[in-house]
């Protein structure tokens, strides 16, 4: 049986003097999720610097989307850049997504 990968994405407003919000506008996730296990195959955020995107990615990839708690106290513990409540928005929002669509 072939895996079934979705996409989903979603959106959070970083601060306004933040250099995402200057080139992008908003802050966006994407991330690919094996539907059957929920599992985060693959991670993008519209951040500026490679180490962040690059932070990011470890600190997703691996983790069940839906295991909220886990992927917030991640995020609160270990990320400490200045777009933190942008990317727990935008989890959040992606979490709702993948929600309405996926059927458990």
């Amino acid at each position: 049986m072939e895996k079934r990968i979705v996409y989903v994405s979603g959106y959070g407003k970083a601060h306004e003097k933040s250099a995402i919000t200057k080139i992008y506008g908003i802050f966006a996730l994407g991330m690919t999720v094996d539907a059957e296990t929920d599992e985060i195959l693959e991670v993008e955020g519209s951040l500026v610097l490679d180490i962040t995107k690059n932070f990011l990615k470890n600190l997703l990839i691996g983790e069940k989307i839906t295991n909220e708690k886990v992927i917030i106290d991640k995020i609160n513990n270990l990320y400490f850049g200045a777009s933190k409540k942008a990317f727990i928005v935008a989890y959040k929002d992606s979490l709702r997504r993948y929600r309405e669509k996926i059927i458990y």
